[in-house]
């Protein structure tokens, strides 16, 4: 919100994405910073509400865009680290779901799919809230007989990001 207002202003007036214009002139290569993006503490892997955000790297040439690169690529390393803790534990994760606000984002699905290794496919619906919500009051008011049902039932697939393996 504070590095990209003029964007988010622009992509409400003109009914865009707001990432695709952020993303518009983010770096492609891989980022020359490294940030740790917990401004409101960690989620999994860490469950840590108190941790704080650390950006590493930031110079005189640095811009907006790189810090927005290193944010992304922050929340990708946290991914990377919650499926290599899923696969310790004997859970293998070969496609990823792709549900919210970032899910309308193809640089950054592309991005997260490099970085995994994994295949990312967008759900249908991405609101995953209002969709979970709908596929159980559809159960309760008899529609489906189970909540798989419903859910198979209401979530197709949308678009789906392979990972480049040279860049992973």
């Amino acid at each position: 919100d504070s590095l990209f207002t003029k964007e988010a202003e622009l992509a409400e007036a003109n009914q865009k994405n707001v990432y695709d214009e952020m993303f518009k002139h983010m770096p492609g290569a891989v980022g020359t910073m490294h940030m740790l993006p917990h401004f409101t503490g960690a989620g999994t892997p860490w469950l840590d509400s108190g941790a704080a955000g650390v950006l590493v790297g930031l110079n005189l040439t640095s811009t907006r865009h790189d810090i927005l690169k290193a944010a992304v690529e922050g929340i990708g390393y946290d991914l990377m680290l919650n499926l290599e803790g899923f696969e310790r534990a004997g859970i293998l994760v070969d496609i990823l779901r792709a549900v919210g606000g970032g899910s309308h984002s193809e640089r950054w699905l592309q991005l997260k799919a490099d970085m995994t290794g994994k295949q990312i496919t967008v759900s249908s619906v991405p609101e995953a809230s209002a969709l979970g919500a709908a596929a159980f009051a559809s159960r309760t008011v008899g529609r489906y007989s189970t909540i798989q049902e419903a859910t198979d039932q209401m979530v197709g697939q949308g678009k789906t990001y392979y990972p480049d393996r040279q860049i992973h």
